[in-house]
């Protein structure tokens, strides 16, 4: 069992008026206001920079040991989590890795460096974007500075796509297919070759792109107020702006905002918390921060004429075929699954042009036949993979074999690498049995020829 390391206040010698002395080295954050604030997951890849180690090494040796983690396989998935940007969101999780991060670099700041501040006013739901992304302008210009190349925490939010300085899109980090990246160093260097991002080229952004990623920067440099806030006062604000510009008519509101009533209604009497994007949404509206949203303020409310933005309020395009008849709907699908006998229901929903709640809500019965078509297929092509690798393996066994090599685990799967083979250890251990049994097989046939 894993237990939780004690860390010492102050080595040994070490004088008693002094201030405790730090387990890691006391980095800086980057950042001073919400455009150029820096993440922790950037912030922990820093620090495992100065200290000359790989940021998850730095993460399994000093940091999960403090958790007190029981299992061994446990202890490896929470190291993985350095990389994570959900380390940047709302989670319980992202709170013991701050409480942490403080503990070990002494210091008390690096909440800024997440959303924390924003947990009981905003939803989670599709809050923290899935992959790194950048501005290649912004890294350019930290290298000119003489500093570090760093990742802001306004890139780690999905519903901003632009760089609100540069006006330029933000973009993934490169990758090539068939290519294994290089290990996760300090921020700003291409996993293909090692090379700067900052070369990288983007395009310039629509302007409702840079309105949005302006907004968001505005909240978190307003962030610092807003965590004094122990709940959301969009309720009070909702309500005020229907009784004074709508004439109460809640739907009018709904209408005006382009979200459904049943969002608004939602917001403000069952208490379901907003999405960034819907708070942003009605920020624009009536030409106010999102900090005036969330904490109530309704002295600088006013109503913007033309408000529409072009997509959703998580950048989805929005379906339209549940608009068709259900018989002609019905027609469509069963005509569909005659000639894809293999799709699943996320396909089937895509061809129709509704989401798979629609599809499983309206066409249970089709929905299941669906769902049980797409696994039996990806268990056949996960069949059929294993199969193809087992007999590559055992081929590249028995070829080393004939040439009097010895055909051990290593030399086979380097020969299968060379050939562009990738195997897991499962995939290992399974083809090596395979092959042993075939090659007792073989001898047996040969000593009773031979008897």
């Amino acid at each position: 069992m894993r237990r939780a390391v004690p860390y010492p206040a102050r080595p040994e010698s070490w004088p008693t008026d002094y201030p405790p002395r730090s387990i890691l080295f006391k980095t800086t954050p980057y950042g001073f206001d919400g455009e150029t604030r820096e993440n922790v997951v950037s912030f922990l890849r820093r620090i495992s920079d100065a200290h000359g180690v790989l940021p998850r090494s730095l993460a399994y040796h000093i940091i999960v040991p403090t958790m007190g983690i029981p299992t061994q396989p446990s202890a490896d998935l929470m190291a993985d989590e350095c990389y994570r940007l959900q380390l940047c969101g709302l989670g319980t999780k992202t709170e013991h890795w701050i409480a942490l991060l403080n503990q070990l670099t002494s210091r008390s700041d690096l909440r800024i460096l997440t959303l924390l501040p924003l947990k009981n006013l905003v939803s989670s739901y599709q809050l923290i974007e899935h992959a790194n992304r950048f501005c290649p302008a912004c890294y350019a210009e930290d290298e000119q500075a003489g500093r570090q190349k760093y990742d802001r925490l306004l890139w780690t939010i999905r519903c901003v796509t632009a760089c609100p300085k540069h006006g330029c899109r933000l973009i993934y980090e490169p990758r090539v297919k068939g290519h294994s990246p290089l290990s996760f160093t300090v921020p700003g260097v291409s996993r293909i070759d090692g090379s700067s991002l900052s070369i990288v080229t983007s395009e310039r952004a629509v302007a409702n792109e840079v309105v949005v990623s302006r907004m968001v920067a505005e909240l978190l440099e307003d962030i610092s107020r807003i965590s004094e806030q122990k709940a959301s006062l969009l309720p009070d604000f909702l309500t005020h702006a229907a009784d004074s510009l709508f004439d109460g008519k809640f739907a009018a509101l709904a209408r005006h905002l382009g979200l459904s009533k049943s969002q608004i209604h939602g917001w403000i009497h069952e208490g379901i918390l907003p999405s960034l994007p819907g708070v942003i949404r009605i920020a624009y509206a009536f030409e106010c921060t999102v900090a005036d949203v969330l904490l109530g303020n309704m002295t600088r409310l006013r109503l913007r004429q033309c408000c529409n933005f072009t997509h959703g309020l998580f950048c989805l395009t929005r379906k339209a075929g549940y608009k068709t008849h259900r018989q002609e709907m019905l027609a469509s699908l069963s005509t569909f699954i005659k000639w894809n006998p293999d799709a699943d229901a996320q396909e089937a929903a895509h061809h129709l042009e509704i989401s798979p709640k629609f599809l499983r809500e309206n066409f249970p019965t089709h929905n299941v036949a669906l769902v049980n078509a797409g696994r039996l297929h990806r268990q056949q092509i996960a069949q059929a993979r294993r199969d193809a690798k087992d007999d590559a393996y055992e081929k590249t066994h028995f070829a080393l074999a004939a040439s009097g090599v010895y055909p051990s685990r290593r030399k086979v799967t380097k020969r299968l690498k060379a050939l562009g083979i990738q195997l897991t250890f499962a995939d290992e251990r399974r083809a090596r049995k395979k092959a042993a049994a075939a090659s007792r097989k073989e001898y047996t046939v040969i000593d009773r020829l031979i008897a």
